[in-house]
């Protein structure tokens, strides 16, 4: 249950009221949304693909182990982001998918560490118990991966590379003040590099969980075939 105290609102309203009233600088319009600036192909792209896994993984099953079960949540939350992340985009709401970049690359990898690098149950209980802890730390994660996901590391650490940006998309800093503000309105205005750069980064992170996920099922028609629908996007490996 919770209390609205209309008393506060009202004060609230006053002081809003009293600092206009004495605003004299230039006032600028508000808009709600803008134009799409992300790029059509990779929204249909991303969004092709993301159903396509979902397709081919639902309704399977899965080897019923602890490590199976926490990694593969983690994974199929990484999935979900992604998906939010082109949801999002599609409806020309920039700023909160930005928001979602950091998130959708800590689920993969905390995923993939349960996966491929947790010794055992003692591990995974331990991860569990303390997921929240500074050790468990985006910086700190990516070094548990270095040995343990040698497949992955080295496109991590291309994603890591913009850590920095990553902290400040997550919480509300200088880049989302940025892509509000134009010279005569405050609105949407992130630019195109930066919605395309995530939609590349959603688009990745699906191919490598769905990679993983057709390697627990031991499904090798499904990775001969995400090879195949990935090679008409014309991506470069790394």
């Amino acid at each position: 249950m919770f209390c609205l105290i209309h008393n506060t609102s009202f004060s609230i309203l006053e002081t809003v009221q009293f600092r206009r009233q004495k605003n004299t600088h230039t006032m600028l319009k508000m808009y709600q949304f803008s134009a799409p600036t992300s790029s059509p192909q990779l929204l249909t792209q991303a969004e092709h693909l993301g159903k396509w896994i979902h397709e081919r993984t639902k309704d399977t099953d899965f080897p019923n182990s602890n490590r199976v079960r926490v990694s593969v949540s983690l994974l199929q939350h990484s999935l979900d982001i992604a998906d939010a992340t082109t949801f999002l985009l599609k409806n020309n709401l920039s700023g909160p998918a930005l928001a979602l970049a950091r998130p959708l690359l800590e689920s993969y990898m905390r995923g993939l560490w349960v996966l491929l690098c947790a010794t055992g149950n003692a591990d995974i209980d331990d991860f569990l118990a303390h997921s929240s802890h500074p050790q468990w730390s985006i910086k700190r994660l990516a070094k548990k991966l270095r040995n343990g996901a040698v497949d992955h590391y080295p496109w991590i650490e291309l994603a890591l590379s913009e850590l920095e940006e990553l902290h400040d998309v997550t919480h509300a800093g200088f880049l989302h003040v940025a892509g509000h503000l134009t010279e005569t309105a405050i609105q949407p205005n992130y630019h195109r590099p930066q919605l395309d750069a995530l939609l590349e980064r959603g688009i990745e992170v699906r191919i490598r969980i769905a990679c993983e996920l057709f390697a627990l099922l031991k499904d090798a028609e499904s990775i001969e075939s995400l090879h195949h629908l990935v090679s008409k996007f014309n991506r470069k490996p790394i």
